[in-house]
């Protein structure tokens, strides 16, 4: 378990769970698979006023049957879950361990201007084949 934490706030805006936490760590640093907040969050206030913190370590065995490999996953998301619950990150999307846009939906009202600010790709002349013969 690691969490990002905002050294200008003092507060923990990130958390997250891996089974691999240097790679992990290096993916949020290379903006690859990503929270795309966290990233944003990184450009305007500058990398150095940020903190990795280690939360909590679970040793994942990989060497186990896949039953108790999936079990591991269960136990590391609810691990997750509890952290997320309690220290209630902003910068998470996702309110559930482990399903990226589960608990999350636009408003009837961000719907609405995101299709207003983007029409239909692939619509009328918008279609990169559009007046062409087939």
């Amino acid at each position: 378990m690691y969490a990002f934490r905002n050294e200008i706030t003092g507060e923990i805006v990130y958390v997250g769970s891996s089974s691999n936490l240097a790679r992990r760590f290096y993916e949020h640093l290379n903006g690859g698979r990503s929270n795309i907040i966290l990233q944003q969050a990184f450009k305007k206030h500058g990398l150095k006023n940020f903190s990795f913190i280690v939360l909590e370590y679970f040793i994942f065995n990989w060497d186990l049957s896949t039953p108790l490999r999936e079990e591991n996953l269960q136990l590391l998301l609810a691990m997750e879950q509890k952290y997320l619950d309690s220290l209630k990150p902003r910068y998470n999307i996702a309110t559930v361990a482990g399903s990226p846009m589960t608990g999350f939906s636009h408003s009837d009202e961000s719907k609405e201007k995101i299709s207003t600010a983007r029409p239909l790709r692939g619509s009328g002349e918008n279609n990169p084949n559009y007046g062409k013969d087939f």
